[in-house]
């Protein structure tokens, strides 16, 4: 009971490899397996490249935009301006100096973003993101960056779909 008074990311260490820690006022048990998923080296189509983990994965498909066509919304398939990507993508884990741009025209760190959507700690190094450099296009699950959505002004469209996005996202 002591845990769950103390700041969020304390956790203790129990008997048979159980860990208890606090996230945000609630207790969570798991079996410590002390390792942190490592990401693989992968290609993907067109300028899309980088380090992807091999389950789950992204889809990649580049197609001119249609005129008159609106952009559906959905969790699993976000649609990008392709033309304001300029350099290679990469599929990856967080990195210091992670950013997204905001509808505002400033910009968000990625660590701000996770503390105020009180990601757990322990998450957030398995979050994948969709980046170019240290910008964030997409973090997989949550949000695009508003520099890189489609306008009415986007003549092609780059679509990246989360492979088994049914359930977790």
């Amino acid at each position: 009971m002591e845990l769950a008074r103390r700041r969020t990311g304390a956790s203790i260490d129990l008997p048979g490899g159980l860990r208890v820690h606090n996230e945000y006022g609630a207790l969570c048990f798991s079996r410590e397996t002390g390792k942190t998923p490592e990401p693989e080296t992968g290609t993907e189509p067109g300028r899309a490249t980088g380090k992807a983990p091999m389950s789950p994965g992204l889809i990649f498909s580049d197609f001119p935009r249609e005129k008159g066509v609106e952009i559906p919304k959905n969790q699993y398939t976000k649609w990008f301006d392709y033309d304001k990507i300029k350099d290679t993508l990469s599929v990856r884990y967080r990195a210091p100096g992670d950013y997204f741009m905001l509808s505002s025209g400033g910009r968000k760190t990625l660590k701000a973003f996770m503390i105020d959507e009180k990601i757990p700690r322990e998450q957030r190094d398995r979050i994948l993101l969709l980046a170019e450099g240290s910008h964030i296009l997409w973090i997989v699950g949550y949000r695009i960056s508003e520099y890189y959505k489609v306008t009415d002004d986007t003549e092609h469209i780059l679509q990246v779909r989360l492979e088994g996005g049914n359930t977790h996202g």
